[in-house]
């Protein structure tokens, strides 16, 4: 490692200096500097039309040819870092090389952090290359195969058969080639969600409709039924023109199988396209399946159709992030050599900055960038592009604990309420209290979930959220209603929904909580908890039976009309 720091340090020293900024990427590149307020807002303002890369024109440019040739510096759990590239490399772009047998293989750039671009060989394979290998980095867009052939296969990342079948092949009917990592589409060539993708799934249906092109988060830790749910929206589709795209990417091979299984029993995957990773595959594997599930749905988007994408789960795209940050500071932060600057480099990167509003360090804003974008590639398109829609459904699992009363934050421990105790007695309870903190918060980065901090991001940036809570007792998914939201499916639901404003549940349910809470009449408590209770109880649904749209459209009616006032809950 002490020779790779080394011959990185005078790579870096050959390299000319300083790296120019870069407006269009994950994160703000440039010098070392500490940057300023007004460069760093001006670099990580949303743009529909910067999207992934630098594309402010409403029309992708043609391919340029040959961009550069850089060494690889760095490779990593799959992911190859090649050092110094041009600060405009787009991310989703080609990457060439030579292999040790002396052939020419192809990649793909993933990210670019400063001036570092970190590549996935097209083989999936890194070991093809080694520190000091040369890799060209060329304008052309890296594209897979799919679209209408994809329907009812399993593919892996990059859109490699796992399912034993024949490769895609762009020349047969029905397959078209689509970028891996797309430009997020501009305003002009969208149009506002006006219309409601039904899921069959009672608790999104009514309280919170998802819209063509829109983005919810699917949140719960482990065992709420997230899994399940998604299985139910995509068997949900029968019969209605939406090609599902269904992204299992969790770590225990079984879920997979069970997936795809749950899937085939039903007929659902005569609809459906699953996209899946190995279970020990590494993290760069797992994103780019991520990002072939996107393409997958956009194929559908761009021929005019309508695509549900589940993403379970999205663990991986913070993962991916993490992972950027650890080898560029390996790459760039030589601090055996240069104290100094490795000093300013940590100094930059904690430095708070104004993002939308919010005062956050420059990483977190980086970080942000990269969410946002991907965030962004649900879309409903214009009349005049297609009209086709991407919506997603992104499965987020929580720590356990993040969400319990404080969640995971370490709370001031206050004793001085305390009066009866000794000092000693004081010490011991802090301590105590410490001690437990300490166990939740370990069991929580065990159980392998996002962090509550990184979730509320994600919901900062979506379109809503459905918030799932550990089952009770009765059978079915138990949501948060006070916590779930859709910001954008209200308006778009359907004409018969509209009409009976089956999102009325919603209010209802919350309304007579409060009742509840700041009644001072038992009697009228023990109504509220009644009413309460019952139409929670409409929403419940066991997991395997969507309903269609006239069912649920019934369930609406029953409720606004009265026909459940006055049933007891368990009935």
């Amino acid at each position: 490692m002490a020779a790779l720091g080394a011959w990185a340090i005078r790579r870096r020293a050959a390299a000319p200096k300083p790296c120019p900024m870069r407006p269009l990427e994950f994160l703000p590149a440039g010098t070392r500097r500490p940057m300023q307020l007004a460069a760093v807002k001006d670099l990580l303002e949303p743009s529909a039309a910067g999207g992934l890369g630098p594309a402010p024109e409403a029309k992708p440019q043609p391919p340029q040819q040959d961009l550069q040739n850089a060494p690889v510096v760095l490779i990593e759990d799959g992911i190859v870092a090649v050092y110094p590239v041009d600060p405009n490399t787009v991310p989703g772009c080609k990457a060439e090389y030579t292999a040790a047998d002396g052939e020419t293989r192809a990649g793909v750039v993933i990210a670019v952090r400063k001036c570092v671009a970190f590549v996935l060989p097209a083989s999936l394979d890194a070991s093809e290359l080694s520190v000091g290998t040369d890799v060209k980095i060329v304008r052309d867009v890296y594209n897979i195969c799919a679209g209408a052939s994809a329907t009812g296969r399993v593919l892996g990342a990059l859109g490699r058969p796992a399912d034993g079948g024949p490769a895609l092949s762009a020349s047969a009917s029905g397959v078209r080639e689509t970028p891996l990592i797309q430009r997020v589409r501009t305003v002009d060539e969208r149009k506002k969600i006006r219309r409601n993708l039904h899921t069959g799934v009672k608790l999104v249906d009514l309280i919170a409709p998802l819209g063509c092109g829109q983005f919810l988060l699917l949140i719960g830790e482990s065992g709420t039924g997230k899994t399940s749910l998604c299985l139910d929206a995509a068997r949900g589709q029968r019969g209605m023109g939406t090609v599902a795209v269904y992204a299992a990417l969790s770590r225990a091979p079984e879920d997979s199988d069970a997936v795809v299984a749950g899937l085939q029993s039903t007929g659902a995957m005569d609809w459906t396209t699953v996209v899946t990773a190995a279970p020990d595959a590494p993290v760069v594997e797992r994103a780019a399946a991520l990002f072939t599930a996107f393409a997958a749905a956009e194929a559908v988007r761009d021929s005019g159709g309508d695509a549900l994408l589940l993403l379970d789960d999205m663990s991986c795209l913070t993962d991916l992030w993490q992972m950027i940050v650890q080898m560029d500071n390996k790459i760039s932060t030589p601090t055996s050599e240069a104290p100094e600057e490795g000093a300013e480099n940590e100094k930059s990167e904690e430095e708070m900055v104004e993002y939308e509003g919010m005062l956050v360090t420059a990483e977190s804003a980086e970080r942000r960038r990269l969410l946002s974008t991907t965030v962004q590639r649900a879309a409903q398109m214009s009349d005049a592009n297609g009209g086709g829609s991407c919506s997603v459904l992104g499965v987020m699992p929580a720590q356990v604990g993040a969400y319990s009363p404080g969640g995971l934050k370490k709370a001031t421990i206050d004793v001085s309420k305390y009066e009866t105790l000794s000092e000693e007695q004081k010490a011991k309870l802090v301590a105590a209290l410490e001690k437990r903190a300490q166990v939740e918060a370990a069991a929580a980065e065990q159980s392998g979930g996002i962090s509550r901090e990184t979730i509320e991001e994600y919901m900062s940036i979506s379109d809503g959220q459905i918030f799932l809570e550990k089952p009770t007792a009765a059978a079915g998914w138990n949501p948060s209603v006070l916590m779930t939201i859709s910001r954008l499916g209200l308006d778009a639901a359907t004409p018969a929904m509209r009409q009976l404003d089956g999102a009325r549940i919603r209010l209802d349910i919350l309304q007579a909580d409060d009742a509840a809470s700041n009644s001072s009449n038992a009697a009228a408590q023990r109504q509220e908890r009644e009413r309460a209770a019952m139409l929670r109880e409409v929403l419940r649904q066991q997991a395997g039976h969507p309903l269609t749209l006239g069912e649920t459209v019934a369930v609406a009616f029953a409720v606004q009309d009265g026909f459940f006032d006055g049933v007891p809950a368990a009935q």
